[in-house]
């Protein structure tokens, strides 16, 4: 029997993929999702879990299939099995900034707000380099944006062995030291092997940083947690995060 035309293509994308036998298995189930609408909510049933704890992380509770804000996260998810593709980076890893990134919105459309967030677990200097707490406030309610974005930085630390509170010993105590900070982070997001690397192993990629930034692991190892959190707000679209952590981000992302 003749292999169908929509056969191939898969077929060929299939041995196209480079990773490991995970990644090329997922990258199969997802090539069939994009040519096979019957196939296509065959997987995404078989991800309900993945989707439903995407979720109710991002939404700081439980959320059951029958919540609307499930089913902003089962949108985002059918949308990223049809529009995904290789240079995206990590399937799963993608999937999950996307639906944090919908329920966001979601929650900002419906005007739900909160008064005052406290961000003291990073610092900041002012004008005679003294340490400042960081608060961030908004005046208009009670559940903010601000406040989705904190609460699922906190869920995605959990998931590289990082409490939030813990941050404050691990930030940079001096300008000059935040600032090459920054610049490490900025490499990594830039470059999509070493995210990659950051998301898959949940470590910083030390062997090629050091090679190509030409540093001590002593830095990365001091900083490791500190990095993290960059590299998640960075990547993950905290809009509100990223100006505080890197002021310059809107330039160069």
């Amino acid at each position: 029997m003749k292999k169908s035309l929509s056969y191939v293509i898969i077929y060929n994308k299939i041995h196209q993929v480079k990773g490991s036998e995970n990644q090329v298995k997922t990258a199969s189930k997802i090539l069939q999702a994009q040519q096979d609408t019957i196939y296509c909510e065959e997987f995404i049933k078989e991800n309900m879990s993945f989707i439903q704890n995407c979720a109710s992380k991002t939404a700081g509770r439980y959320i059951d299939e029958g919540d609307d804000v499930f089913s902003e996260a089962l949108l985002a998810f059918h949308n990223v099995v049809i529009h995904y593709e290789e240079n995206k980076g990590d399937f799963y890893a993608f999937a999950k900034a996307c639906i944090s990134n919908r329920i966001r919105d979601y929650y900002r459309l419906q005007g739900k707000h909160s008064k005052v967030i406290p961000f003291s677990s990073l610092v900041t200097e002012n004008d005679n380099g003294q340490e400042t707490e960081f608060e961030i406030e908004d005046k208009n309610a009670s559940y903010s944006e601000t406040a989705l974005e904190i609460y699922s930085l906190k869920e995605e630390l959990k998931d590289f062995g990082i409490e939030f509170f813990d941050l404050p010993k691990a930030s940079p105590k001096f300008k000059s030291t935040r600032n090459g900070c920054i610049e490490i982070v900025r490499h990594i997001v830039n470059n999509k092997e070493l995210l990659d690397y950051v998301f898959k192993k949940k470590v910083l990629p030390s062997k090629q940083l050091t090679e190509d930034l030409k540093l001590s692991k002593k830095i990365l190892e001091r900083h490791r947690k500190y990095l993290i959190m960059g590299v998640l707000i960075i990547n993950g679209n905290y809009e509100i995060l990223s100006e505080y952590f890197d002021p310059e981000y809107r330039r160069w992302k």
